[in-house]
């Protein structure tokens, strides 16, 4: 009897541990974005570049895949095209096992928010329908300090010059008419 009651324990985990054995594959994500640059400037052009890569032994029969465009930036074109909506330009693509798919994005730098320190994207990737992204991943630069503003003068400074010139001149001519009003004839 103890041979049988091995026996069915061993069955047991045979049974249990066969659906796993028989798994679908499963698609498994990676995802990056690139591009901001050493600091951001107002009026600067930004070309960023998503990557998703399926390093699984599945299918991901249909993603969306989604990058944020900041209030600041303004959309110039993606590639491939993709729709713009709601702060995010959005592309639905399936992605084969072992495959690596690239989306590419170009913004100008309209106008950013006064104080932000740095201008980050996030780009994600999603079951198609589902709003909880799988993976996501970001890029970040630093906004650089805007250009000193030079203060303006009303006019011009050469009347203000002509005048101190003569105001100079003028007491100089009453310094040399005094000293030889001064002076003892001989």
């Amino acid at each position: 009897m103890a041979f049988w009651g091995k026996a069915a324990g061993i069955i047991a985990v045979l049974l249990v541990a066969a659906p796993a054995a028989h798994a679908k594959p499963k698609a498994q994500l990676t995802i990056a974005v690139e591009g901001g640059g050493d600091a951001v400037r107002q009026g600067q052009r930004l070309t960023y570049t998503t990557t998703v890569v399926n390093t699984g032994a599945g299918d991901a029969r249909s993603l969306d895949i989604s990058q944020t465009i900041d209030p600041g930036l303004t959309l110039v074109s993606s590639s491939p095209p993709g729709k713009a909506a709601d702060g995010r330009v959005r592309w639905t693509h399936p992605l084969r096992a072992g495959e690596t798919v690239t989306f590419s994005v170009t913004m100008d730098v309209k106008r950013l928010n006064p104080g932000l320190k740095r201008l980050a994207v996030v780009s994600c990737a999603a079951r198609a329908g589902e709003a909880r992204p799988l993976v996501c991943a970001t890029d970040s630069a630093p906004v650089a300090a805007p250009a000193p503003v030079a203060m303006k003068t009303q006019g011009s400074s050469v009347p203000l010059a002509m005048g101190a010139a003569a105001a100079l001149l003028a007491v100089l001519t009453v310094l040399v008419w005094r000293r030889r009003k001064s002076t003892p004839k001989r």
